[in-house]
C-alpha cells in the first residue's frame, strides 16, 4: 500500500469515526439516568478531542472538510445541549 492509499484510508476512517461520534450522542436516550448521561458526554468529549487531533496532519478534499466540520459542529452542539 502506498502513502496516498494510507492517507485516503486515514481520511475515510476519520470521517467514519466522526459520524459514529455524532451517532453516539444522538441515539443514546439517557434523560432518566444521570450517570449514563455523564458517561456519554465524557465519551463524546474524548471523541471530539481525538478527532480534532487526528484531523491536523491530514489533507481533506473540500467536500470531506465540509463533512468533517459539520460533524464536529453537530457533536459540539450535542455536548452543549
Amino acid at each position: 500500500m502506498d502513502i496516498k492509499e494510507l492517507i485516503r484510508s486515514a481520511v475515510r476512517t476519520l470521517l467514519a469515526d466522526a459520524e459514529f461520534a455524532v451517532a453516539l450522542t444522538t441515539c443514546e436516550d439517557v434523560r432518566g439516568n444521570q450517570k449514563i448521561a455523564e458517561q456519554t458526554v465524557g465519551t463524546a468529549q474524548q471523541y471530539y478531542i481525538d478527532l480534532m487531533r487526528r484531523r491536523r496532519p491530514l489533507i481533506l478534499a473540500d467536500d470531506e472538510e465540509v463533512t468533517f466540520l459539520t460533524r464536529m459542529e453537530q457533536l459540539k452542539a450535542r455536548l452543549h445541549s
